[in-house]
């Protein structure tokens, strides 16, 4: 699945509203409007959610154990970080200022059982996402806990931990994506992220057999200036709205692609194994 960023959330929010925004976009608008939209201490928030869950067909019949053997392998745990395989996923080192950097997350956004302990994992996912005059590259830190429970359940839990990103494109929408962002005032490199993620793959009973079920949950929140919160082309509620179902719908496919792609990893190897 794609990580979810803030960043590229953000950029959601001015995807869908793009067209409001172009009149106002010319480079003597921005050095216009600079003060009066940016120097101002009244601030507004907009925050979009998104709870997302998404089963797989059932699982080939090779057991329930080998089905959470193969998911605790890490290929699979590539592929469902990966959106199916269509991103770079590599491992890094838990360091002490990533390790960190875990903690303050959990601190911020999630709860003390979701902290960093031994024998869990750091990717980094990469991921490009291209909108009208910008150009945004991300890589984004993920947390990853695989576990079985008492109950027999067999678990991986992703979070989102830090980011870094890098946006090209036109100087206009460059400089406005930066102040609705604040990426402007972020370190070069991995960073807090003002949203935060949590992910749970596991493996269900589905009828008679057993199935990969993917539970994802997002949110964020922006401050915006509030002058500029008023230039949008629509409420303040209809933006949270419309930006929500934009972030669930691109993030569906995604999960789809993750999980689907699992699925099918799996049904090969059981043919294969059915055929020794």
């Amino acid at each position: 699945m794609r990580r979810v960023s803030a960043l590229s959330i953000c950029s959601f929010c001015f995807l869908v509203y793009s067209e409001g925004f172009t009149g106002i976009l010319s480079r003597d608008a921005v050095a216009q409007c600079r003060l009066p939209l940016f120097a101002t201490r009244d601030q507004s928030s907009l925050t979009f959610r998104c709870d997302i869950q998404y089963t797989s067909e059932v699982l080939p019949e090779c057991g329930k154990e080998e089905a959470a053997a193969f998911l605790f392998r890490p290929e699979t745990r590539d592929l469902l970080l990966s959106a199916g395989g269509s991103r770079l996923v590599k491992e890094v080192l838990v360091t002490p200022e990533i390790k960190g950097m875990w903690v303050e997350a959990c601190q911020r956004y999630y709860s003390q059982e979701d902290f960093p302990e031994k024998g869990d994992k750091v990717m980094v996912v990469g991921t490009e996402i291209k909108f009208p005059g910008l150009k945004l590259m991300i890589k984004a830190l993920s947390g990853v806990k695989a576990y079985s429970t008492d109950d027999g359940l067999y678990i991986y839990k992703f979070y989102s931990i830090a980011e870094k990103q890098q946006v090209e494109g036109a100087l206009p929408v460059v400089w406005l994506f930066n102040q609705i962002t604040g990426a402007k005032d972020k370190p070069n490199g991995f960073g807090p992220s003002n949203a935060w993620s949590k992910t749970c793959v596991s493996i269900v009973e589905l009828g008679a057999g057993t199935a990969y079920n993917f539970d994802c949950t997002f949110e964020i929140k922006m401050q915006f200036p509030a002058t500029l919160l008023r230039l949008l082309p629509a409420s303040k509620e209809m933006v949270e709205e419309q930006s929500s179902i934009t972030i669930r719908n691109t993030l569906f496919k995604d999960i789809v692609k993750a999980v689907d792609a699992s699925h099918k990893a799996f049904s090969q190897r059981c043919d294969s194994t059915l055929k020794v």
